[in-house]
């Protein structure tokens, strides 16, 4: 039977719908099962399709909520990627792009700061 601590952690996991560790700012790794059974974590060109696609969203926000006459979405994000963020318990989003799960928490993160929710 788990800690109360360990229970609480689990609850967030599933209702935010990522991996237990990350909640407590270790970024358990992803594995996912390739043809051949062979597993391991996201490569690289995963990872730099969902930084591309962090930075459409982060264009997207600022076109609907904010000027984005010369904002270059692609570099707020990279140096938003690098910045450590109470809301993952100081880590870096970067330590979490790593796997599906941390990349649909920092996706998450991020539009939450559209609508205020991130503080």
């Amino acid at each position: 039977m788990g800690t109360g601590a360990g229970k609480v952690r689990r609850q967030k996991a599933a209702a935010n719908n990522v991996a237990p560790a990350n909640l407590a700012g270790k970024a358990a790794p992803y594995t996912k099962t390739f043809q051949g059974g062979t597993s391991g974590r996201l490569k690289d060109v995963d990872r730099e399709r969902a930084i591309e696609r962090l930075a459409r969203r982060v264009q997207t926000i600022v076109e609907e909520s904010g000027d984005p006459e010369g904002f270059d979405a692609r570099r707020w994000t990279e140096a938003f990627l690098v910045r450590p963020m109470p809301a993952l318990g100081g880590k870096t989003p970067n330590e979490f792009m790593g796997t599906e799960e941390g990349q649909a928490l920092i996706e998450n993160l991020i539009s939450r700061m559209q609508s205020g929710g991130y503080a």
